[in-house]
């Protein structure tokens, strides 16, 4: 049985695994005491393939690079992999007490060791030159050419317009998709899929694989 492997942040992890918990709590409360199936749930299901996810909320694109090379050992041929690519302006920084990453991006919260604010500003700042985009499109050249040797079907997307110009969230919210407030009527003041935000996403890649592989997959 072949595996979809997934790889990127928030938009592409399980609910129990993102950064905005409390108000996923809220929406899992919402909704009777259940998360909805999220669309690599769905994808891999349609597709009759195991899943393997190793998105993470808040992820920057240094995360998911190093996750897609720890999993690399893992794929077969046939296999599918979609990576997922957060905001360019995201990345990490090492924690000297204990030896970790710390995410950092936009709205950053953490008091890091030796760092100033005023520096992880100006590295914001920096980050948002176009010139970053480069570092992503160099990646991808690599892990297309591992994907194509070793016969495994890849897919790149990302939400930050400044890597691809294409602006999926527009075009998938004109399908229906909905975030989680829209959902449930401002209740739960979170700006990611709901429901029906998944569904939809889960669709577009079902569609979107049939088309490169010219044939119905289902």
């Amino acid at each position: 049985m072949n595996t979809l492997h997934t790889f990127g942040c928030s938009y592409t992890a399980r609910f129990e695994t993102s950064g905005n918990l409390a108000q996923y709590i809220k929406y899992k409360e919402y909704r009777g005491g259940s998360y909805p199936k999220i669309w690599p749930e769905l994808l891999s299901e349609k597709l009759n393939l195991k899943l393997n996810n190793a998105a993470v909320g808040g992820a920057s694109n240094y995360e998911i690079l190093q996750a897609f090379c720890d999993n690399v050992d893992k794929f077969q041929e046939g296999d599918i992999v979609i990576i997922g690519w957060s905001y360019i302006e995201r990345f990490r920084v090492v924690d000297y007490f204990d030896g970790t990453f710390v995410k950092v991006g936009a709205g950053y919260a953490a008091e890091l060791y030796n760092i100033s604010k005023n520096t992880i500003d100006e590295m914001l700042f920096n980050r948002a030159h176009e010139k970053w985009l480069e570092e992503v499109q160099s990646w991808e050249k690599a892990i297309r050419k591992l994907c194509n040797s070793l016969k495994v079907q890849l897919v790149f997307w990302s939400f930050d317009s400044n890597i691809y110009k294409d602006n999926l969230d527009f075009d998938l919210v004109q399908l229906g998709a909905e975030t989680i407030a829209a959902e449930t009527g401002g209740k739960v003041h979170d700006m990611h899929y709901g429901e029906k935000g998944h569904i939809v996403q889960y669709e577009y890649f079902l569609q979107l694989l049939n088309k490169l592989n010219n044939k119905t997959l289902i």
